[in-house]
């Protein structure tokens, strides 16, 4: 008997394993039009290639723009950053940890970090806020000429300026009600005010007293859990909830996103306020990338096919969450940067990150013959073949099985095959005698070739039978 193995196209790891135990990481699954091979492809993540470094640093804090030029943080380094991937030192924060936000005018560059913000001009160079009418900004957007600062502390207060000073007169409090902001985006020309429970939304009446006004019956009763999880996505906001939840909004209503295993994932983490997240573009597809530093987790959402998949950077012998902490599209691509150095990189089709190893694996839901009992006679996985590299890892491309008989709780033995040397297109993955099974089997492949391991599909060879029982 032949059944078709139905691979895991999105990332789903129930809190029962016998539900569901797919995973897909570092891949992502592509609906494919009527006619092709496969109803859905896998393809693999995009790798990195380094853009630009500072040597000796610990983490890339942030990224802004002021006209076409890309601005960036570095420790406590504040950097222009060139087409060509030349830093030049600009001026010196006075902190060296934890992320940052930027915003700009059509001439003027804001920076907070949290406890301090600065001004960035070109003709005047950087310089440190003293004005003490600015009270510790947190994060910081700008609408229609006007920065606006978001305090750190439970006011609910944000600020705004459309000069270098800071005008004491110039705040209003977010009081619908009456919890801390976290953070403040604008979209669309609204200024959208994210508090610890509820989420409100002003825009710029031009009102002579105070120009910015909520827009009412704009009033969301969901807050945010993490600051750095708020950005912009398809068109819309997306952001983590302070319920565990990711939401995107539709309008004015806060529209779920995340899975029920995703939720259950985040909530079992000892804290999840340290999220950060970026959306980027790759080959028709738009993301939103969240990582979890405390919990060790990168998830991915695919806007254009709703699910979700692991992104992760493979230190021997474990797996950790992405390195990319921060991003920007410039330059026609999309920069990273990197949580643990003072590299930049970008988005590129090497299959690499920026030269290490990429692992990618993908586990299937249950496979069972109605859970009958029989015997593996062969499996067969239909890769692009013919796609090796010509010398190196990847010139004898691999991929590696593994088996679980108990509902995807372990598995067993590394069982490797080969995908096809280069330019052996009719090559076969197949594995044969793969053993017993009892009510069904689930299916784990793994590989870290740098080639490009197109998956569209797979076959099984059953027999039904005695398992031994």
């Amino acid at each position: 008997m032949r059944v078709p193995v139905p691979w895991g196209i999105h990332s789903y790891l129930s809190k029962s394993p016998y539900l569901s135990s797919q995973d897909l990481v570092n891949l992502y699954a592509e609906v494919q039009p009527a006619g092709s091979k496969s109803p859905v492809a896998l393809f693999r993540v995009p790798g990195t290639t380094q853009f630009a470094i500072q040597a000796s640093k610990t983490a890339v804090r942030g990224f802004g723009r002021l006209g076409t030029t890309v601005y960036v943080v570095i420790d406590d380094g504040f950097y222009s950053l060139s087409s060509a991937g030349v830093l030049t030192n600009l001026g010196t924060l006075s902190t060296s940890t934890g992320l940052v936000e930027m915003a700009s005018t059509a001439s003027r560059l804001g920076i907070v970090d949290g406890s301090y913000g600065y001004w960035y001009t070109v003709a005047g160079g950087f310089a440190l806020i003293t004005d003490t009418d600015l009270n510790a900004p947190r994060s910081i957007t700008q609408q229609d000429g006007w920065f606006v600062f978001v305090t750190n502390d439970s006011s609910g207060q944000f600020q705004i300026t459309n000069t270098a000073g800071i005008d004491p007169l110039e705040y209003a409090t977010a009081e619908g009600d009456p919890d801390g902001l976290v953070g403040t985006l604008s979209d669309h020309r609204e200024l959208w005010l994210f508090g610890e429970r509820t989420i409100e939304i002003w825009w710029n009446s031009g009102n002579s007293d105070f120009t910015f006004e909520r827009i009412q019956g704009a009033f969301i009763e969901k807050g945010c859990g993490a600051q750095r999880s708020i950005t912009k996505l398809d068109n819309s906001i997306a952001w983590l909830g302070d319920d565990g939840v990711i939401y995107k909004a539709n309008q004015y209503t806060p529209g779920r996103i995340s899975t029920h295993a995703i939720e259950q994932d985040i909530r079992s983490m000892t804290t999840w306020s340290d999220a950060v997240a970026y959306s980027h573009h790759w080959e028709g597809h738009e993301f939103y990338v969240i990582s979890f530093p405390t919990g060790k987790k990168t998830y991915a959402y695919d806007s254009s096919t709703g699910m979700w998949h692991r992104r992760t950077y493979w230190s021997a012998p474990n797996q950790d969450h992405a390195l990319g902490q921060v991003a920007i599209d410039a330059y026609g691509k999309t920069l990273l940067g990197n949580r643990n150095s003072g590299t930049i990189t970008y988005f590129s089709d090497t299959y690499t990150d920026n030269g290490s190893v990429i692992r990618w694996e993908v586990t299937s839901p249950p496979v069972s013959d109605d859970q009958q009992p029989g015997t593996i006679s062969r499996l067969q996985v239909d890769f692009e073949a013919g796609d090796s590299l010509v010398t190196g890892q990847g010139s004898d491309s691999k991929v590696m099985l593994q088996i679980s008989r108990n509902g995807g709780r372990t598995f067993g033995p590394e069982l490797w095959a080969g995908v096809g040397s280069i330019g052996d297109y009719r090559a076969r993955t197949v594995w044969r005698r793969l053993g017993h099974y009892r009510k069904g089997v689930v299916f784990r492949l793994t590989g870290s070739d740098p080639v490009k391991s197109v998956q569209a599909g797979s076959v099984l060879s059953l027999t039904r039978g005695s398992d031994g029982d």
